[in-house]
């Protein structure tokens, strides 16, 4: 007869052995989602290799550090380590399986609309990597307001298996289909317009689109008060810790600055924040000392000459960055929200970008939504691109997409990506 003992010390073996496999699996998830494993833009055998590497030995580390809690025991980094390798093959598996299958996993969707509604739909299909969808049938143009192709689009409904109907064109176009929608009553599928998908596929606005301003007007989430305040005390705290623990790195920064570039060892520089006030913004110097001397803002290319040796370490790792945490502190600007641009630069944006203003409808950040999904932008084009990034967190902001951000910061920063 087994004794109670022997059952006890087999359910406490037990209980640590799937306390353990829990730490790894949630360490394992962690460090996937902060790398982008799970964003279909990184399922490229190009990208994926060093995502994975760093993944896994976040996870280790991370996985090592929460088992030396409580009472978990035993050679932790051995077993962590093999657990973590054979996760990490999984999830490997799981990346090739998806890359060889993800164009046949492809949802068919019907499109209604304007010609140029469709073309725009043609380029996102065409330039998208692993797409989710693909359009099965289009009725555009004349087609718009005859009733025979109207129910020829409702009769594909049911052949084609389509998975939604996306309308684009004018106030005109999508109010006659929503009254014949809505009359037929054979079709069981989602609508969604043409600017509502794009945002869902790409993550951003079109800021070309007319229904852009209508978007940004009427659907756009509003913080609530609990929200701004959990905001800003998040902001101030992370603020706090993050100057405390990187305080050895940032006063060998000032030293290398003052030895081997003299002073001054910090940069300001004016910036537009929330609601277009001009704010003063710190950061380590990282240019000559004399780079815009005659006042005209540039933007920093490749090996910009201007950039000092010291500074392009800097940039590189982002600590130049850190300064602008006394920003965050002050209430200038936020961990994250749309990058702040200097007054001059601001001026011509918004001449030749539509709705660039909106971005200052929320406070500044040091990190944002462009900034982990676009690489650094040097020109009015990429300017485009990234205000249309923007203004989707402008439209979407959120304390959970405020870590979403967060945590894909540590994937810019560890791959030095959009730096210069």
């Amino acid at each position: 007869m087994v004794s109670p003992a022997v059952h006890l010390g087999g359910f406490e073996g037990a209980h640590v052995f799937s306390l353990k496999l829990f730490v790894v699996a949630v360490s394992a998830i962690f460090a996937a989602f902060v790398m982008g494993l799970y964003q279909r833009e990184f399922w490229g055998w190009r990208k994926l290799p060093p995502r994975l590497a760093i993944a896994l030995a976040m996870s280790v580390i991370v996985a090592g550090g929460l088992s030396r809690i409580g009472t978990l025991s035993g050679n932790v980094w051995t077993e962590i380590l093999l657990v973590n390798i054979l996760v990490f093959a999984l999830i490997l598996l799981n990346r090739l399986i998806c890359s060889l299958i993800g164009e046949k996993m492809k949802t068919p969707v019907l499109y209604f609309g304007s010609e140029s509604g469709l073309a725009a739909l043609r380029k996102i299909e065409r330039l998208r990597k692993l797409r989710t969808f693909s359009i099965d049938h289009e009725f555009s143009s004349a087609a718009v307001h005859d009733e025979g192709q109207l129910n020829a689009l409702f009769g594909a409904v049911n052949t084609s298996g389509a998975g939604a109907i996306v309308v684009g064109g004018t106030e005109e176009t999508m109010n006659r289909f929503a009254t014949a929608f809505l009359s037929w009553r054979h079709v069981d599928v989602s609508v969604m317009p043409l600017s509502a998908f794009i945002e869902n596929e790409t993550r951003r606005l079109d800021i070309y689109d007319p229904e852009a301003a209508r978007q940004l007007t009427f659907y756009r989430t509003r913080r609530t008060g609990i929200s701004r305040v959990a905001k800003r005390v998040g902001d101030i705290l992370f603020a706090l810790a993050f100057l405390v623990f990187t305080l050895p790195v940032t006063a060998l920064t000032c030293l290398l600055i003052l030895i081997l570039e003299g002073r001054p060892i910090f940069y300001h520089q004016e910036r537009v924040g929330l609601g277009g006030r001009v704010f003063t913004l710190y950061k380590f110097r990282s240019m000559t000392v004399n780079a815009e001397a005659d006042g005209i803002a540039r933007w920093t290319t490749p090996s910009d000459s201007r950039v000092t040796s010291v500074g392009r370490i800097l940039r590189f790792s982002r600590i130049d960055e850190i300064p602008q945490l006394f920003n965050v502190l002050r209430g200038d600007m936020s961990l994250v929200g749309p990058r702040p641009e200097r007054p001059s630069i601001v001026s011509d944006l918004q001449e030749k970008i539509p709705l660039y203003a909106s971005r200052h409808s929320v406070p500044s950040g040091i990190t944002g939504w462009a900034q982990i999904n676009f690489p650094y932008g040097a020109s009015v084009e990429d300017a485009v691109a990234k205000t249309g990034y923007d203004l989707y967190y402008v439209k979407n902001a959120s304390l959970l997409l405020d870590v979403v951000i967060l945590l894909q910061t540590v994937r810019v920063i560890l791959l030095g990506e959009g730096s210069r």
